[in-house]
């Protein structure tokens, strides 16, 4: 059986940061046939649409229910409004002016900035803004 899984980059240029892996289930053991580079977000949609196979996806979906708290929202339907209405550097003054936590360290626990299966793997918070994280 094919199956497929894709690490997508937060960057504000992703180009060079999506990558997708082609691999063969067969008999308990994962083979990688293939890692193919995308040049940008629609080439993975296109891969994952006709591929007709699994995939898994390295990248957040949503946030945690009290960062949505924290802006003032009451569902992921608000999120998704909030959102579509901003461009990508006016979504981040908005989180400022909800007066969102930084969100830079590993998570530990559920929490504003984590959701509690963030916490249980120790990842990074979907609201964490740079990758690598910059120290000083």
């Amino acid at each position: 059986m094919k199956v497929f899984g894709a690490d997508f980059s937060g960057a504000k240029n992703p180009s060079r940061g999506i990558y997708y892996a082609q691999r063969i289930l067969n008999a308990g053991k994962l083979i990688i046939e293939r890692v193919v580079h995308c040049d940008d977000r629609l080439d993975l949609l296109a891969a994952i649409h006709f591929s007709k196979a699994p995939w898994g996806l390295d990248f957040p979906f949503s946030l945690p229910i009290n960062a949505l708290i924290k802006m003032k929202l009451k569902s992921r339907v608000d999120l998704l409004n909030a959102v579509a209405k901003y461009q990508r550097r006016d979504f981040g003054d908005f989180l400022e002016n909800s007066g969102m936590l930084s969100c830079k360290l590993r998570c530990r626990s559920n929490s504003t900035c984590c959701k509690a299966v963030d916490g249980s793997i120790q990842s990074y918070s979907s609201l964490k803004k740079t990758n690598p994280t910059i120290c000083g």
